[in-house]
């Protein structure tokens, strides 16, 4: 197994920023320079969004080390400074990979528990990018631009799946998304469904440019609003224990890419395996629940462990946060459980609406939704969490809250 970099044409340009463009054969060479001034032990760095981070992940893989990727903002850790490195351009033998080497170590999201670290080997990250290319015909005349981060799966994905594809990767200012891609114009770009929403609040947007969307669920609304724009709108299922994406499909999450499986479970969870898992178990439990349409494309129902109990009816968050992002206005929904004295657990929501108050925000539910379901508190969301909320963020800001 080769690193993609390396076997890609030297003068092919490989990342291109706004003020400089990187061939295939300098970023070659400045990852040598890095490869000589590492040790062989293994890392944990912070992934800050900079071209040192792409440098020292390349570095690592072709010495042989696994690299623990954590948020820059990660407090109380012990980790390798890689931006005190010397950027030299080396020159020096290809290198081959061993598949079954841990080559990267993340920290799952932890949306409804504990982070946990997961590893994956070469073979699983360059299988979950052949599946990608294969399926969107990429090439050395496709770009993707890169604005998720590096510490996520899903920047590192893109990276992937540029590199081996021996396209380009556009790499603009991290707060200007609308901009960098009137400036780029990438062939595809990989989203959250709140960066969407933001875009298509622009009168111009990009049309010739792939939109991936995926991290959350998107609302029926936001694919409507996509359509009646004539945007070609890509929703995925992914995970870090699959590598990244698992289905793609238009205006639907699909089916599974190539080197995937999925099946569901007579309890309708929805199992994962195949080349790109990160364990040697046939199936992986998701804690997903969902559903095949007519037509074989999946279809997320929520989680197995979200639902909560109030005064012994069930509640499915999902359900709530569905029904809340219906709404003009609302762009970003989230509804956890609170213990309550009187019914055992109550909902709470918290939501980004620039139009509706708490109690606009309640009288329309209650045309959708049971009033037993209707969330007893309803909080701004704090900007401050980013782009992919954690829920144990929001129970720890509601605690604040309520202890103020």
């Amino acid at each position: 197994m080769k690193c993609p970099i390396e076997s890609a044409p030297a003068q092919l340009p490989a990342i291109i920023t706004r003020e400089r463009t990187y061939s295939y054969g300098e970023l070659n060479q400045l990852i040598n320079g890095f490869y000589f001034q590492l040790s062989n032990q293994d890392l944990t760095i912070k992934a800050t969004q900079t071209i040192e981070t792409v440098l020292i992940i390349f570095a690592a893989i072709r010495k042989g080390v696994s690299i623990t990727l954590l948020p820059p903002q990660q407090p109380n850790v012990t980790y390798f400074d890689h931006h005190k490195l010397s950027k030299k351009k080396i020159k020096r033998k290809p290198t081959l990979l061993n598949p079954d080497q841990i080559a990267l170590i993340f920290q799952s999201s932890g949306s409804t528990g504990n982070p946990k670290n997961i590893p994956l080997t070469n073979n699983i990250l360059q299988k979950n990018a052949l599946g990608v290319i294969e399926y969107f015909n990429l090439d050395s005349r496709s770009s993707w631009h890169l604005s998720l981060p590096l510490f996520h799966v899903g920047g590192i994905a893109i990276l992937f799946r540029s590199f081996m594809a021996h396209a380009k990767v556009t790499w603009g200012e991290q707060n200007n998304l609308a901009s960098d891609l009137a400036f780029f114009k990438p062939s595809i770009v990989s989203l959250v469904p709140t960066q969407l929403h933001r875009l298509l609040q622009n009168k111009q947007i990009e049309k010739e440019t792939i939109y991936l969307v995926g991290g959350a669920h998107t609302s029926d609304k936001l694919i409507k609003l996509s359509q009646s724009k004539n945007i070609k709108l890509y929703l995925t299922y992914g995970m870090t224990e699959m590598g990244s994406l698992i289905t793609v499909g238009l205006y639907s999450l699909g089916k599974p890419l190539k080197y995937r499986m999925l099946k569901l479970a007579p309890d309708n969870q929805i199992l994962v395996g195949g080349a790109t898992l990160f364990q040697k178990t046939e199936w992986f439990q998701t804690r997903d629940l969902g559903q095949l349409d007519k037509n074989g494309n999946l279809i997320i129902l929520g989680r197995i462990n979200r639902m909560l109990i109030k005064g012994g009816e069930n509640i499915h968050p999902e359900e709530i946060e569905a029904k809340l992002l219906s709404l003009e206005g609302v762009i970003e929904a989230k509804v956890i459980s609170k213990k309550d004295d009187e019914y055992g657990e109550v909902p709470i929501a918290f939501v980004n609406s620039a139009k509706l108050n708490e109690a606009q925000l309640k009288k329309e539910l209650e045309k959708s939704i049971p009033k037993f379901k209707i969330p007893s508190k309803i909080f701004e969301l704090p900007s401050y969490l980013g782009l992919k909320i954690k829920l144990d963020d929001l129970r720890a800001y509601l605690a604040d809250l309520e202890s103020q």
